[in-house]
């Protein structure tokens, strides 16, 4: 990246009075880049800081929660996401305290209509135990508690 930094500042110097063969090189420069270039996480930053700003409310909610993640295809590096998927993972033990009072569906509903309605994104957000969420540890994920 560095490198690619350093031939960008030198295509500025050296075609300053040729702004085409500048352009071009810097274009050119840019192509090869490629991947270097490509963001991680494909949501705008309002997106973003109103997702981590729902996920400080959702650590709130749930303060025994092992953490609030931001999984899915709305973190990679998919396009054409649809939906921003958020899972709170609680223990083992805690999930099973929780479910035997709440009917998971329902609460998992909830939660994602306050996410939406919160964020304006369209929210899937599940409650988990670690042991489901174990699963996934091979996938991309962030932590959205603060």
């Amino acid at each position: 990246m560095l490198r690619n930094i350093a031939r960008a500042e030198a295509a500025v110097k050296v075609f300053k009075g040729d702004a085409d063969r500048g352009r071009s090189e810097l274009r050119l420069i840019l192509a090869e880049a490629g991947a270097a270039t490509q963001r991680w996480n494909v949501m705008t930053v309002a997106a973003s800081h109103l997702l981590n700003t729902w996920g400080r409310e959702l650590g709130a909610a749930f303060p025994t929660a092992i953490g609030v993640l931001h999984v899915g295809s709305s973190f990679g590096r998919e396009v054409g996401w649809r939906d921003v998927d958020v899972r709170i993972v609680l223990t083992d033990e805690d999930y099973d305290r929780l479910y035997r009072i709440v009917d998971p569906e329902r609460l998992n509903v909830a939660l994602s209509l306050w996410g939406e309605r919160t964020t304006g994104l369209p929210i899937d957000c599940q409650v988990q135990p670690l042991r489901e969420s174990r699963k996934y540890d091979d996938r991309p994920r962030n932590g959205i508690r603060a």
